[in-house]
């Protein structure tokens, strides 16, 4: 951490990718080491401001607790251990390029990689994907304890790093939050993300009937003589 002023990034990084308002684009544009300058502000970013702005309290950790993400080389599981326990149809491991399908995962892994794609991890891919997110998935699923805002602060000190235009920016309504917390001053002009609505019966209802659309859409009508009802046999959640 810099204490007081953020040194400047050797390059500036332009980014402009995703769902992120003008400030959010400010926060990683400016990142240096673990802090950033927005306008006057610097922020100092650490995995307990994130826990107190979510109000989610971090794990209390001793010396043999097993907390993900992992702390000790040691604590880290086999990468076969991990694929058994979360694949229906295991695959060959090579080495750190090679991917894991959706199509491969447990019907309950399937649907909890969909729920950490939306939820904490918005820059990975669901239809493929490595040993990082495989090894999120055998924490949660086999009950170790999980250092949320750990996690959550590694992704967005990443992403401020590597720069890729394929993915989005992580987290814009946290680091809104962040922000605001921090003392940051708003613009009339500003766009600023706000969290989406609860989920309810009307939402549950209109994404249901986009599902049922885009299915239908990319299902060829039955030719002319045929009757019977074909039932999909894969769900692919």
């Amino acid at each position: 951490m810099a204490g007081g002023v953020a040194a400047p990034p050797k390059k500036r990084k332009v980014i402009d990718k995703g769902k992120s308002s003008n400030v959010d684009k400010r926060f990683y544009n400016d990142a240096a080491e673990k802090t950033s300058q927005v306008r006057d502000k610097v922020i100092d970013m650490s995995p307990d401001l994130i826990a107190k702005i979510l109000e989610v309290p971090r794990p209390l950790i001793s010396e043999n607790t097993i907390v993900y993400p992992y702390k000790k080389k040691e604590q880290v599981p086999e990468i076969g251990k991990v694929i058994d326990e979360i694949c229906d149809i295991p695959i060959v491991w090579v080495d750190k390029n090679t991917k894991i399908g959706q199509k491969n995962l447990g019907l309950s892994y399937r649907m909890l990689n969909r729920i950490i794609l939306c939820n904490i991890n918005p820059r990975g891919h669901i239809v493929d994907f490595g040993s990082d997110r495989a090894q999120l998935l055998y924490a949660i699923g086999t009950g170790v304890c999980i250092d949320l805002s750990f996690y959550i602060f590694n992704l967005i000190y990443n992403a401020s790093k590597v720069m890729d235009r394929r993915q989005n920016l992580p987290f814009p309504i946290l680091i809104t939050k962040i922000l605001r917390h921090s003392g940051v001053a708003f613009q009339p002009s500003d766009v600023v993300m706000h969290a989406m609505s609860l989920i309810n019966e009307g939402t549950l209802k209109k994404s249901l009937g986009q599902a049922e659309s885009s299915h239908c859409s990319n299902c060829a009508p039955p030719s002319s003589g045929q009757s019977e009802i074909v039932h999909e046999t894969d769900t692919h959640v």
